[in-house]
């Protein structure tokens, strides 16, 4: 297992140099088409026969599915809105940027498939090499089982990485079970009855009121309905109503998002999300909705695969740390793991220097690119040892 790690370590300055090609030109959500074609460039200089199953996607399959079985290699590949902040000479000039490093996520997938090109005779099974679109509006993964890559040839499981500017190169962070949370992003839409704001307010209805007191109601389902010892998190992130101090407007809008570990929690919280929306609206003679545009499920790592990630640390790099890592967050690679045996996984991507750490997300972040052979390496021998296994 120690040459997977090698190999890697070898081929890191031109994997490297992708990464960084990536970066320069980040793209967002579904439309991906430099990503795109640059990946699949990439893919047919290295003996590959890529396929394109769905808007902004990427597939390929090394390996002989009639020898084995078959595991799913995924790697997202979209930015984040929003210029980046950082002094790097590839810094990304296109409006967007890859502040949670799915940049390096799609680097370490292509250095993956160039080695297994290399090991392809070895591989008792197959790999399928997933390049997904839309994480970070959480719908890439869905819209690629819904395309039937998990088809022809039937996957049998998965496996995806991310990296983490918490923890230093050397460390990965997981946990079996539930390791991410479930989430739902809403909008809450608020009529009332627009009026003059100061002499004649009592001829009117005060959406702004309304959905103070609708804001205040969501919270208590957290504080009260909740259980104390379930982690779960009710945000709104956006408020927006009127335009003149002096009149009060006909609508207010607010959009949030609602997260719990549990799938019963969740479900009662959507329920009552509903409830208090409505009938708070009710209550000042106002009307109010609620839509919910995103629905993922808590991400839940399989026992059997999540042991044979530790084998495998172990076998390809023994001084590496294993972290123990539950988090709020929420990642789309949860509906591949509700279709198949999944393990999913951080590894460290922070700094040498405290002082220049960032979190993810953060336009200012930097990654120590010192993490990408780290995920090549894990991925090769990850899949060998699925297949092997």
């Amino acid at each position: 297992m120690k040459k997977y790690i090698d190999r890697a370590n070898e081929i890191a300055p031109e994997i490297i140099e992708i990464r960084r090609h990536i970066h320069q030109n980040a793209e967002h959500g579904l439309n991906l088409p430099l990503t795109v074609e640059f990946v699949t460039q990439k893919l047919k200089e290295w003996g590959y026969e890529p396929e394109h199953p769905c808007q902004g996607a990427v597939t390929a399959l090394v390996g002989d599915p009639s020898k084995g079985k078959v595991i799913a290699l995924r790697a997202d590949m979209d930015a984040l809105p929003g210029e980046e902040l950082t002094d790097l000479t590839f810094k990304s000039v296109t409006g967007f940027n890859h502040s949670c490093g799915h940049d390096i996520h799609t680097a370490m997938l292509l250095g993956a498939a160039k080695l297994l090109k290399e090991y392809e005779s070895e591989l008792n099974g197959a790999v399928k090499l997933l390049f997904q679109p839309a994480e970070e509006i959480l719908q890439g993964a869905k819209l690629m089982i819904e395309s039937g890559v998990f088809e022809n040839p039937k996957v049998d499981a998965a496996m995806g990485i991310h990296i983490a500017p918490d923890h230093p190169v050397g460390v990965y962070a997981f946990r079996p079970g539930r390791q991410m949370a479930a989430a739902s992003e809403f909008v809450i839409d608020v009529k009332g009855k627009s009026c003059h704001g100061g002499a004649f307010i009592h001829l009117g209805v005060d959406p702004i009121n309304v959905a103070v007191h609708i804001h205040l109601g969501l919270q208590e389902l957290i504080a009260r309905e909740v259980k104390t010892i379930e982690p779960a998190v009710l945000s709104i992130g956006y408020f927006h109503a009127g335009t003149a101090t002096n009149q009060i407007p006909d609508t207010a809008q607010m959009k949030g998002t609602v997260r719990s570990y549990s799938p019963e929690v969740q479900k009662m919280l959507l329920r009552r999300i509903k409830e208090v929306v409505e009938y708070t609206a009710k209550a000042y003679n106002a009307e109010a909705t609620v839509t919910f545009l995103t629905d993922v499920p808590s991400l839940n790592n399989n026992g059997e695969m999540t042991q044979l990630l530790i084998d495998t640390i172990k076998e390809i790099a023994p001084e590496m740390q294993i972290a123990d890592r539950q988090s709020l967050g929420c990642e789309d690679f949860a509906f591949i793991a509700e279709k198949v045996p999944s393990v999913y996984f951080h590894v460290g991507s922070a700094l040498e220097d405290p002082e220049q750490r960032y979190p993810s997300h953060n336009p200012k972040v930097v990654f120590d690119e010192r993490c990408i052979p780290v995920g090549i390496a894990t991925h090769v021998a990850f899949a060998m040892n699925y297949l092997d296994k």
